[in-house]
């Protein structure tokens, strides 16, 4: 039987935010590899592969973009033509033949640079989302960190940018010698280098990309004791990150996190 036309690339059509994603488009995992060399700036560089498939052909993948400039795009590992459109905040990729539903791409994305900006639409005074940076000064070191909910994400990540796309993630975070990265999921090892250090986050369960948390300081770690959490009484590895000048009283607080763990579950 001959194979349907490929479908001319369309948004989701959401009637808050109709610029976002794309029709036919789902992304089950994103691979991502973030540098963050001067914490406390914007800067940021990165390597994302997402694995793709469709519930249509897709002649073009249209991903919601409004980050650092891009500099390599590939499709299976080769390279292919793509446009970055800032106006409407769309990085388009036209791969060697249409994505068909029935088979998955390897979609990989470099990119560095400043991410874009995007206003929380919700908020009545100014607040912007996406990829933040705190200064240093007055005796603190800089930190960096990522507020998206709802639509901030793809101010630093190519991304199918709406919360109907659920996907898996392992993200590395790469920071100078003496930081610590913390991002959504399980910690799964950190890999020190010359004035470097490299932390691994695996996220099995599916997310919405709002949901990807990314946190870059200088860090005190505190491991907790694993909670029971839901039917079958599923362990949750509990973590806290510190800034050094958390006081005291703000760190007992967190110290009770089992205990309201155990009451909601």
């Amino acid at each position: 039987a001959p194979r349907a036309p490929a479908a001319p690339a369309e948004t989701l059509r959401d009637p808050l935010f109709p610029g976002l994603g794309q029709a036919g488009l789902d992304v089950r995992h994103y691979d991502l590899h973030l540098t963050v060399s001067e914490p406390g700036t914007r800067a940021v560089r990165g390597v994302v592969t997402l694995t793709l498939a469709s519930t249509r052909p897709l002649a073009q993948v249209r991903l919601d973009f409004l980050g650092p400039g891009v500099t390599a795009v590939r499709w299976n590992d080769r390279a292919v033509p793509f446009r970055v459109d800032e106006r409407a905040a769309k990085l388009t990729v036209t791969p060697p033949a249409p994505l068909r539903p029935g088979t998955a791409a390897r979609l990989t994305v470099e990119y560095a640079g400043t991410p874009g900006e995007r206003a929380d639409p919700d908020f009545p005074t100014p607040l912007l989302l996406g990829w933040q940076a705190v200064p240093a000064g007055d005796g603190r070191a800089g930190a960096t960190f990522l507020l998206s909910e709802p639509n901030g994400t793809h101010t630093f990540l190519p991304s199918n940018d709406h919360p109907s796309d659920k996907a898996t993630f392992i993200t590395r975070v790469t920071v100078p010698r003496g930081y610590v990265a913390a991002a959504s999921g399980v910690e799964a090892g950190r890999v020190d280098a010359a004035g470097t250090s490299t932390f691994t986050f695996t996220q099995r369960e599916p997310i919405p990309t709002y949901a990807l948390g990314v946190f870059v300081d200088r860090f005190e770690r505190v491991d907790g004791a694993a909670v029971p959490v839901g039917v079958g009484g599923r362990a949750v590895t509990r973590r806290d990150y510190f800034p050094p000048e958390t006081p005291g009283t703000v760190r007992e607080a967190f110290g009770r996190t089992d205990e309201a763990l155990r009451v909601l579950a």
